[in-house]
């Protein structure tokens, strides 16, 4: 009963593809399949009957040989494939005697699994999709791909699918009468908005602009912080003013005003490191004048003397009065403040942005390590990645609790950006460290020239900067439930939600030393993280 169900679901799988689709396996009767000059019969079938067929090899994985007629078979010729513990039931059965070569290599294909179920591609991106059959020794190994609507997206012989117009279709992994299906839905392309700034120091009640640069079209903004007690955003005639408020640091993340783009983000730190010298969170003429009046009385009642000394040369004197004055008629400080030290190396790869990145990954000590797997938003691994595990959600894709853009998905407070409290690498190396943006990995995969390779034999992408530099990203796969997917291929976390469907997030991916490209992945899955930080020059 169960083989019948699943002869008919092919069958009617097959009665949807279109003309244009690539071909599977043509179905001459229930669990009799053919592969070009192929056939192959499943374990269930019991008689052949009349299919009057003379192909160059058969496959039959039957221990008991089916029944046959005198006209099933129009030639002998074929190489014929038997399980081994049927190997002498063939030899002596009426007609499957008449085949000369017979081998006792036929193993049956169980299932097949893929590498991703479900993917939305915007049009002309391409997503390299694999496929398993299990168990590893079944014959044959390999699959027919096909789409079911070549229209909406295509797919080559070896799973690179290509987005060809907006809609849904299925891609088809089909080995015999198994197969693995992954829903693709393609949308219209995204604008990328870059910003010219990603990190910035600011002082309360100051005010920074950012220049975004929209491509391939210019479209409405949206601005966001993630943290208005810190900083504020405003968008004045396309300019993007931002406004420091208190101590802390805050994400402003800039999209399309429609929510379709890549968006980008910078972060704000607002500091009082220097002058606020009446400890009230800002820098002015109050702070020149309690400056002075310390100096005069000796009075440090409510005062800082930490930022009283404004040029940090260890006392409180005339030079800090000057230097303050200095700042408030020019508004910047003669120095920057002191870098946080840390141990984790990076490279500068002299990309436009002046993103500098992690030599490996989280929770790794060398560039071919896979380290640590995060779900997104999360900041320690696990034993097990679900959504019944996952933090930021009540045990369902539907029920999110933080980082949601649509009331069908949870509750909505339009956070499209982690806020590092929930980054992994911000985490784990400290402030100065952050996971990418969607962007930033976008500039990644677009300005390097890339190659696969191997570094002390684990198999990666090698990405060679503008400057020469190289940067190595081992093929870590991911984490489901508690399994590892596809090592030997890359999936990297970005800290960007994606906001169309808030379940997912956007990550970049490579794929066995083909093309590489982003792509939303449930937030529950466990990924590596390659951390970035910004240039202070």
């Amino acid at each position: 009963m169960k083989k019948s169900l699943q002869s008919l679901v092919m069958l009617l799988m097959a009665l949807m593809v279109p003309i244009t689709a690539t071909a599977t396996y043509e179905q001459l009767a229930e669990g009799v399949y053919q592969d070009g000059t192929t056939l192959y019969i499943t374990s269930g079938v019991i008689s052949l009957g009349d299919l009057q067929v003379n192909p160059s090899e058969i496959y039959s994985y039957a221990t008991i040989p089916p029944a046959c007629v005198s006209n099933t078979f129009t030639g002998y010729d074929a190489t014929l494939h038997v399980p081994a513990a049927g190997m002498v039931s063939y030899f002596t059965t009426l007609y499957w005697y008449n085949f000369n070569n017979i081998l006792s290599d036929a193993i049956e294909p169980l299932s097949v699994m893929m590498n991703t179920t479900e993917a939305e591609l915007e049009i002309g991106q391409q997503l390299s999709l694999s496929a398993t059959v299990v168990p590893g020794d079944a014959t044959p190994k390999s699959v027919n791909w096909s789409s079911t609507d070549t229209s909406v997206a295509t797919v080559s012989s070896v799973g690179t699918v290509t987005a060809v117009a907006v809609g849904e279709c299925d891609i088809l992994a089909t080995c015999v009468d198994k197969l693995a299906v992954c829903h693709v839905t393609v949308v219209s392309p995204r604008v990328t908005i870059t910003l010219d700034k990603h990190e910035v120091r600011l002082l309360p009640n100051h005010t920074i602009i950012l220049t975004a640069t929209c491509s391939p079209f210019d479209v409405d903004l949206a601005v966001t912080s993630s943290n208005p007690g810190v900083a504020i955003p405003r968008l004045v005639n396309g300019t993007i003013m931002v406004v420091g408020v208190a101590e802390g640091t805050a994400t402003i993340t800039v999209n399309a005003a429609d929510g379709w783009g890549h968006p980008d983000a910078c972060e704000v730190i607002v500091y009082t490191e220097h002058g606020d010298v009446n400890c009230d969170g800002y820098v002015n003429i109050n702070d020149l004048t309690n400056l002075i009046d310390l100096l005069l009385t000796g009075d440090c009642e409510g005062l800082s003397i930490d930022k009283a000394d404004i040029d940090s040369d260890g006392s409180v004197n005339i030079n800090d009065v000057t230097s303050l004055i200095d700042f408030l008629l020019s508004g910047e400080w003669p120095w920057e403040p002191e870098e946080p030290q840390d141990n984790h190396e990076w490279v500068d790869l002299g990309l436009p942005s002046g993103t500098l990145w992690a030599t490996c990954n989280i929770g790794a000590d060398n560039p071919e390590d896979y380290g640590d797997y995060f779900a997104w938003g999360e900041t320690e691994p696990k034993d097990y990645y679900d959504w019944s595990t996952y933090k930021w959600c009540n045990g369902s894709k539907d029920l999110l609790t933080k980082y949601c853009t649509k009331s069908d998905y949870g509750t909505v407070d339009n956070k499209v950006e982690l806020e590092p409290a929930d980054d992994a690498a911000t985490v784990n190396w400290g402030e100065k460290w952050r996971m990418p943006t969607d962007n930033q990995l976008e500039e990644l995969r677009t300005k390097c020239t890339s190659t696969w390779a191997t570094c002390n034999g684990v198999f990666g992408k090698l990405l060679t900067g503008p400057n020469g530099n190289t940067l190595f990203l081992p093929g870590a796969g991911y984490l489901s439930y508690d399994w590892l997917h596809n090592d030997s291929e890359g999936y990297y976390w970005s800290r960007t939600l994606y906001a169309r469907t808030p379940s997912f997030a956007c990550a970049y991916g490579f794929f066995n030393g083909g093309t590489w490209n982003w792509g939303p992945h449930p937030r529950s899955d466990g990924h590596p993280v390659r951390a970035v930080r910004v240039s202070q020059n």
